[in-house]
């Protein structure tokens, strides 16, 4: 049979295998998952040995009837004492600890509630790309990391994450790299992304950010003229400031002279990234 009944001291005990209809409405469904029930009991009069079935109650207590368990993507909710779905961005198989869902690890992420494994950024369609933090939700989540930019070696070649050329800034993202400072770069061709890059004559005249940015008041091809007559760049101030004891036709002349001097010593970088290898974790 499926159920057995033992009497003892005024407490019946019924042992089933399968789920039984006691014909008590005020019954409740065990919530098994857990492994615990609450029991409440009451005292019986001294030599009672029937069951008073609806006595007064004096108290309860859990008991551990078998070892928790929840399935892969759900945990034990220790407050509902029930097994709950992993939020998005989490995971949880049954080999791991009851009580909650770790976050997806860095370079993974997980959108749906209720899962058992993460999605590895690397096994979408562009190699390279990582997170930047635990619990990664969205595929878009996923981008290149520091040092390096989206690009690729010819337009029939998919997207990838390449590493940053001399010159270049590369902050992490999806975008396009940006200049270093000291450096000029000059975009050829966005896709795939070419270049050319100088090394300024005065370095802090060339700033960190977009293509051809210049400090303010500096202008032109690696940002070696003032916007200003009259003006030269000062690398003690490291702005462009007015010029001392010199005058109009006398400025145009130092202005080609020092331009010609730092073309002769500057030299040219052709970025391109055919020679680049993906990087892949």
């Amino acid at each position: 049979t499926n159920t057995r009944i033992v009497q003892e001291n005024g407490v019946t005990i019924v042992y089933f295998r399968k789920p039984i209809d006691s014909g008590d409405s005020w019954d409740r469904a065990l919530q098994t998952p857990s492994g615990r029930v609450r029991v409440a009991f009451a005292f019986q009069p001294q030599g009672k040995t029937t069951l008073d079935y609806h006595g007064a109650m004096r108290g309860f207590t859990d008991v551990q009837l078998f070892e928790p368990r929840c399935p892969n993507g759900t945990y034990l909710n220790t407050i509902k004492m029930d097994c709950m779905p992993c939020p998005a961005g989490s995971y949880r198989t049954e080999d791991m600890s009851l009580s909650f869902c770790p976050r997806c690890p860095v370079g993974s992420f997980q959108p749906n509630v209720g899962s058992s494994e993460c999605s590895i950024c690397n096994a979408g369609s562009i190699v390279g790309t990582t997170t930047l933090f635990l619990g990664a939700l969205r595929p878009t989540d996923c981008i290149c990391p520091e040092g390096t930019s989206l690009s690729r070696k010819s337009i029939e070649d998919p997207l990838q994450c390449h590493k940053c050329g001399e010159g270049l800034y590369c902050p992490g993202g999806m975008g396009q790299p940006m200049q270093e400072v000291g450096y000029f770069v000059k975009v050829v061709q966005d896709d795939p992304f070419e270049a050319e890059i100088w090394e300024c004559p005065f370095r802090r005249a060339c700033l960190r950010g977009l293509p051809g940015l210049c400090a303010p008041g500096a202008s032109g091809l690696m940002c070696a003229k003032c916007d200003e007559e009259g003006e030269h760049w000062d690398t003690k101030q490291k702005a462009c400031s007015p010029c001392s004891g010199a005058t109009g036709p006398w400025l145009l002349v130092l202005a080609t002279v020092v331009f010609g001097l730092a073309m002769i010593v500057l030299y040219k970088i052709s970025m391109v990234w055919g020679d680049d290898e993906a990087m892949s974790d």
